[in-house]
This record gives structure tokens, sequence and C-alpha cells, in this order.
């Protein structure tokens, strides 16, 4: 037998599994705790779905919703950057191209040092430079 107390209202009860914390009567009362919450969660999200007009949780502004969207399009804003407030790369070193995607400035080619634009990820100014670096390191590594 492995008696314990509950974690909310102190009775001593059997304890049948290795983590149970919580007696019968108040493992029911937390299941159906539970079960209400997860409804309530599943109503406010239907009213928040694409297409329909809710009201601005900061401002108050009505608006047409995309999914899961609870902030105006200028809230939306000022709340990222109050959430995420340090960026990766400085605003005048970048800009978006017309598909939205991040483009860097002044990238340093890592093989030949040209400075070039691209997106973050990108070390080399073309093709070309990619793979004479490839090969350069890969015969490099065959050496050792």
């Amino acid at each position: 037998m492995n008696i314990r107390s509950c974690k909310k209202c102190g009775c001593l009860y059997d304890r049948d599994k290795t983590r149970s914390y919580f007696c019968e009567q108040c493992k029911a009362v937390k299941a159906k705790e539970y079960k209400w919450n997860t409804a309530l969660h599943t109503l406010t999200n239907a009213v928040r779905s694409p297409g329909r007009v809710i009201r601005c949780d900061i401002c108050g502004k009505e608006f047409v919703a995309r999914v899961n969207q609870i902030y105006c399009d200028d809230c939306r804003a000022t709340r990222m950057s109050e959430r995420y407030p340090k960026r990766k790369f400085p605003p005048e070193r970048y800009y978006k191209d017309e598909h939205g995607k991040i483009i860097l400035r002044g990238i340093a080619c890592a093989q030949c040092g040209k400075v070039f634009d691209g997106p973050p990820r990108r070390k080399f100014c073309s093709k070309e430079c990619k793979e004479a670096f490839q090969k350069i390191h890969k015969a490099m590594e065959k050496r050792q």
C-alpha cells in the first residue's frame, strides 16, 4: 500500500499509480474543469475563425480576422516589437523583395570577397564561387 495526501484537498488516499497526486473525487473535479476549459477554448477559436469581424484585444477596433488573429494589423506590429525587441539584423542592413523574403545588404563572398545582396544564409556571390570553394576544401580534406 502506498498512502499519499491529495494536493487539492489534503485527504489521505491509496495511490494506485506512481504519478497520481489527487484523490478520486478531486481527480473527477479536475477532469470536469479540463473538459470545460477545452470546450471554452474551442468556442473562442470558432469566434476567431477567418473572415469573421472581431474586435482587437488592444485598441478595440473592429477588423476582419485571419486564422487565430486577435490583434488588428497596427497593434500586431507594436505587440510583436514589444515581445521580440531584438532583431537579428538592423533595419538598414536588409530589405524585402517582391515576394516578401528578407534580403541582406553588403554580404562578403567567402571565396572572392565581392560584396553582394542576398538571403541571410547565402555565403557566396555565385554558383562558380561556391563550387570553387568546395573544390578547394575537398582537396584540403583529402590531404589530411
